[in-house]
């Protein structure tokens, strides 16, 4: 719904036109008949769009428009209830950006409480010798944050997810060496922070049920698996990750680098673990009760 225009705005993909994929915004003023106002086209991902407005920096009097497709790619623009104007990207979130995550056709929530822009994925995947198959990644909130290249997109999950904690674990100033320490964690489904400070080169490998994550602060990357992403921000590092029973999904850089990767924790290895080099500033592991898988 725009107000302003008292319209409704739908976004439409139409098909792919040699290498570029083409959409096309309509309006309507009773949801019935359909006025197209103009194409869009958002290079390097086809199908769901979705297209929204955001603050930037929390500012309501500085929003922009984001215009989403299936792939995570995304335009941001001003909009003015006729035509959407792209002023930077695209850009490519990291929800699938080179394979490293299994999120698909995310969409968002119009009027989530408290004016929230709430995203759920689908996230790809078979989960075998399961009653189903594929499932919804956890619900992430949106913001536009400003960093020294520009206005991004970033996600954090949801702030309900503190209903399902239960026993926490800390420790704090954990200095590393090659032999893993072993935390005292219990639970299946775990909502892990990481947190270094902002002059830190600590290189930290955590092992998760056996799967294997190494942040380079130094370098400022982070390796999962056979993936590597690299953090654009400046100062402390914080990485976040959820653990579910078919799931991995990680935030890092205030939320700039975020997705959900289809994995299978081993529960009969170590809940959680931590070796390398240099210090940690602080381990929060949340256990939560339940479980989405």
């Amino acid at each position: 719904r725009h107000e302003p225009s008292g319209s409704w705005i739908m976004a439409l993909y139409l098909e792919k036109r040699g290498e570029d994929q083409v959409y096309s915004l309509f309006r309507s003023a009773d949801l019935l008949s359909w006025e197209s106002l103009h194409e869009v086209t958002l290079p390097g991902s086809g199908e769901c769009p979705d297209f929204f407005p955001l603050p930037v920096d929390g500012d309501d009097t500085n929003r922009l428009w984001l215009f989403w497709g299936a792939d995570g790619h995304y335009l941001l623009g001003t909009f003015d209830g006729r035509r959407f104007t792209p002023t930077s990207g695209p850009f490519t979130s990291i929800v699938r950006e080179r394979g490293q995550g299994d999120g698909y056709a995310a969409q968002t929530f119009d009027n989530a409480p408290g004016g929230r822009r709430i995203l759920v994925a689908w996230q790809q995947g078979d989960i075998p010798e399961s009653r189903f198959n594929q499932s919804m990644a956890f619900p992430v909130e949106l913001s536009l944050k400003t960093f020294a290249d520009g206005a991004r997109l970033c996600a954090e999950p949801v702030r309900e997810i503190e209903s399902l904690y239960a026993d926490v674990v800390k420790v704090r100033d954990v200095t590393l060496s090659a032999e893993p320490r072993n935390l005292e964690v219990s639970g299946e489904h775990l909502d892990i922070c990481v947190e270094l400070e902002p002059e830190s080169d600590a290189a930290v490998r955590l092992e998760i049920f056996g799967i294997p994550i190494i942040i380079d602060a130094g370098k400022r990357t982070i390796r999962y698996r056979d993936s590597e992403v690299g953090l654009r921000g400046e100062g402390a590092v914080a990485v976040r990750l959820l653990v579910d029973r078919s799931s991995i999904e990680l935030f890092a850089d205030s939320g700039r680098c975020w997705f959900a990767r289809r994995d299978f924790p081993d529960y009969s290895k170590v809940p959680l673990s931590v070796s390398g080099e240099g210090t940690v500033s602080k381990i929060t592991v949340h256990e939560l009760q339940g479980g989405m898988l």
